[in-house]
């Protein structure tokens, strides 16, 4: 058996054994959390939440490892975790280090490490479904070692393994650049929200916007139909899945209010203060856990109040006048309208909106690069193993 996707280099049928054959494994330990002096010391403390990391909460010393079954692993061996909602995860360490029992060290003279972690990743979720139904249970060492495994040469391995690991740096440094542009945006939001303007008026946000929310009773929902947007659907800015109401519902909501091209919907029942900009020829009716604001003066710019209404200022505000003792916490309709508004100039909206709708589009882009890189990977994965 081959996979479908090969260099044309090798051409050998692959090899097939249960894991415990081509490799060796141990387990580590925990020293007595009672003791404190052996917390005290060089040695990084590995645990299943630490194993892809550079760096550890803990370290111990050589006193605790004397006295405990913690072992030492090194850099580059083959970190898997066996515990908890951590369960499957694997990395090459970055470190050397101890372990604890939660954590089991693979090394092999007969297969790349690499290439074994690749394989780990592609059939991971059928080892936990077999191993862990339901969530319940661990993974152990007898449980990898009877794990059947078809394998090519060490030399096919490591160019398998190179070529997929090209992807993960794609994919990390993609990563790292949509972190440092959401800090970026992060820290601009702030220098622009708390600048003083001398012709910038307080007002409140009923003065600004119209605001309404959603119908207070649940629909039936169809198979087909028009939209219903819901808190979700705000939150995870992702309209592309939602229920749907037939036309005679929406057509009875649309007496009452309509979303519109330029409003802006946000979140105020479970999620508070979420807020998304109507961008798009939207034809979708939505529910009381979302709130829906219309511009009431011709002074103001909506996406500039979408970003607004994510500063820090106009969060806590949020924050000041929600009810957290409700299940879920919410804020009132009457409420939105409380919250303080720092209105600038138009001019000064629309140069602020401008500048972060463009970084907001460098993230969204890069977001973009980010998932086709890792469905690169995943069609990588299923066509170059068996």
């Amino acid at each position: 058996m081959t996979p479908n996707l090969r260099f044309q280099e090798f051409q050998d049928d692959f090899n097939s054994d249960k894991l415990g054959q081509l490799i060796t494994s141990f387990s580590g330990g925990t020293p007595s959390a009672s003791n404190k002096a052996y917390y005290d010391g060089d040695i990084p403390f590995i645990k299943s939440g630490e194993i892809n990391d550079a760096k550890t909460e803990q370290f111990i010393n050589e006193i605790a490892l004397a006295n405990s079954s913690a072992k030492i692993v090194n850099k580059g061996d083959l970190l898997l975790a066996l515990y908890g909602a951590t369960s499957g995860e694997i990395a090459i360490s970055k470190l050397e280090g101890a372990i604890n029992q939660a954590v089991l060290c693979i090394r092999s003279e007969r297969l790349n490490l690499e290439y074994l972690k690749f394989w780990f990743e592609l059939n991971k979720e059928k080892i936990l479904g077999k191993y862990l139904q339901g969530g319940q249970g661990n993974l152990s060492a007898s449980i990898v070692k009877s794990l059947i495994i078809r394998y090519p040469s060490l030399d096919e391995q490591l160019k398998t393994a190179v070529t997929l690991k090209s992807v993960d740096q794609k994919i990390n440094l993609l990563t790292k650049k949509k972190e440092a542009l959401e800090t970026y945006k992060k820290g601009l939001m702030q220098k622009i929200f708390s600048q003083e303007f001398s012709n910038q008026r307080l007002m409140l946000l009923s003065q600004i916007c119209k605001i309404y929310d959603g119908t207070h009773q649940t629909p039936k929902y169809v198979d087909e139909g028009v939209p219903f947007y819901s808190v979700e659907h705000v939150s995870k800015d992702d309209f592309s899945k939602t229920k749907f109401i037939t036309e005679e519902v929406f057509t009875k909501e649309c007496k009452r209010v309509s979303i519109e091209q330029g409003d802006i919907l946000m979140t105020r029942i479970g999620s508070v203060g979420v807020p998304k900009f109507i961008d798009w020829d939207v034809r979708a009716s939505f529910y009381v856990s979302l709130a829906l604001l219309k511009p009431k003066i011709e002074e103001i710019n909506m996406e500039w109040l979408s970003y607004y209404i994510q500063s820090l200022d106009i969060q806590r505000d949020i924050w000041r006048l929600t009810i957290h003792v409700a299940f879920p916490k919410k804020i009132n309709l009457g409420d939105i309208g409380k919250i303080k508004i720092k209105l600038p100039s138009k001019a000064v909206q629309e140069s602020n909106y401008v500048l972060l709708k463009s970084l907001d589009q460098n993230i969204n882009l890069t977001i973009k690069k980010i998932k086709a890189s890792e469905e690169l990977k995943k069609g990588l994965l299923q066509q170059m193993f068996v």
